[in-house]
């Protein structure tokens, strides 16, 4: 039986094409499963760190369904359809504001009852309405100062919203986006979203 030298490169390349192409996909897996691990076990860290969390009007957040921590999700945890998720956009700003990219879980809270406890008054942590900026605002840890402005993707088409809101379980890497229905909050449900800082 002879051999086609020829014949026998080519199929060699192609096999070889083959391999290092499988290779890559198999590396990009492997980071991604990597990096998806580290935020899962941040999150469960947060979580856990959250478990004692004072909400709004001051009670345990245990108290009630804060529909933006148990409602519209997935089996994961992820957002339910990701309705309102979209494609991070660049901010608005001058060329001397300091950006910050950071990934964050975001939910969605509205003025009802549910969201924001039985003594809701429609008055921000900041002191502001919530119809403050046309009622677009983000609630975000005591580390972020109020004004500091957020792009989020899927909010406000990806412009900048100002931080006027705190919340007991808004810790970390966690922010509330302001929405004006219940319905709209659990559309949103809980989304890992990357998301601009501006200083």
């Amino acid at each position: 039986m002879t051999i086609n030298r020829r014949q026998f490169l080519r199929d060699f390349d192609l096999m070889t094409c083959i391999a290092a192409a499988l290779g890559i996909v198999f590396l990009a897996v492997l980071v991604e499963a990597g990096l998806r691990q580290d935020f899962q076990r941040q999150e469960r860290v947060n979580d856990a760190n959250d478990s004692k969390a004072v909400d709004r009007d001051g009670a345990e957040e245990g108290d009630r369904p804060l529909a933006s921590r148990r409602q519209g999700q997935d089996a994961n945890g992820g957002p339910a359809g990701g309705v309102l998720a979209g494609q991070l956009q660049p901010c608005a700003g001058n060329a001397t504001t300091a950006r910050r990219v950071r990934l964050f879980v975001v939910t969605a809270y509205c003025p009802c009852k549910i969201c924001c406890g039985p003594r809701a008054r429609g008055i921000t942590a900041s002191g502001k309405p919530v119809t403050a900026n046309g009622g677009l605002f983000v609630a975000a840890d005591k580390s972020v100062p109020f004004g500091t402005q957020i792009s989020i993707p899927g909010y406000n088409g990806g412009k900048p919203v100002p931080v006027l809101d705190r919340g007991g379980a808004i810790r970390g890497n966690r922010l509330d986006v302001y929405v004006p229905t219940h319905r709209t909050a659990l559309i949103w449900g809980r989304q890992q979203l990357v998301c601009e800082v501006l200083n």
